[in-house]
């Protein structure tokens, strides 16, 4: 850096020597709005170019964290739910929940009990739950040997419109899915319940990962009809906190 430009830096509140490495982050959208697979492939890319962003710790195949944030892949998810025999309402009217459960099975039955009761309390049903797949194999053993389970929530907008005579706008289902999930917040240990997203309009994929293995570790990402217009990404630097699934 030459000398003018250090004189120019001590006229500015900026002071470089505070800078240090960080998480990376990321954003692709498709301007014109129309949800595809492709910008799921680009931001699976971008999130993997951007592994040198991302922490690690002694044992090398163990990340401190990666995800991405992707519009409701309606067409997706509508084909899920018909191989269980059930149709989705319009996109808007349903939301999916995307949680982290203990992977002891009563614990894991207490847990969707719990979320059962408390959609049920808003005045909102459960139209199915579905354990979402993934790859064992693509995290490293420190990451594997505290996974959760993870378990996917559809959840009808129609019941609390009957119930309450709402006017249907997706800001009063969104304000009555935040108030869920801060209900279910509040009851439950972190380690052992979390909610990724809890949403009619997005939904998150994250976990204790490299970048790259994000795309690995879940097959719904490379699903050709898995589609959306925009993604947020994210490769985790930790420098305070230790690595872990909800972090």
């Amino acid at each position: 850096m030459n000398k003018e430009a250090k004189q120019a830096m001590q006229t500015t509140l900026w002071q470089p020597d505070f800078e240090s490495d960080a998480c990376g982050m990321g954003f692709i959208a498709q301007i014109d709005g129309k949800a595809s697979h492709l910008l799921v492939e680009r931001a699976l890319t971008m999130l993997t170019r951007m592994n040198h962003r991302g922490g690690t710790g002694a044992e090398p195949e163990t990340g401190d964290g990666a995800g991405i944030l992707l519009a409701l892949p309606d067409e997706f998810f509508r084909k899920i739910a018909a191989e269980q025999e059930i149709e989705l309402p319009a996109i808007g009217n349903y939301a999916v929940g995307q949680f982290f459960l203990s992977r002891k099975e009563n614990k894991k039955h207490q847990a969707l009990e719990a979320i059962k009761a408390a959609v049920k309390a808003q005045g909102y049903d459960i139209l199915f739950t579905r354990t979402v797949p993934f790859n064992y194999e693509a995290c490293g053993v420190t990451a594997q040997g505290i996974m959760p389970s993870f378990v996917q929530v559809f959840i009808e907008k129609k019941a609390v419109s009957e119930a309450k005579g709402t006017d249907n706008k997706n800001s009063n289902f969104e304000n009555d899915l935040f108030t869920i999930r801060r209900n279910l917040e509040k009851r439950f240990d972190e380690e052992e319940f979390y909610i990724c997203s809890l949403s009619s309009q997005t939904v998150v994929y994250k976990g204790m990962l490299h970048a790259y293995q994000v795309k690995l570790f879940y097959p719904d990402l490379s699903d050709e009809d898995f589609k959306s217009h925009i993604a947020l990404t994210h490769s985790r630097f930790s420098t305070n906190t230790f690595p872990s699934w909800n972090r």
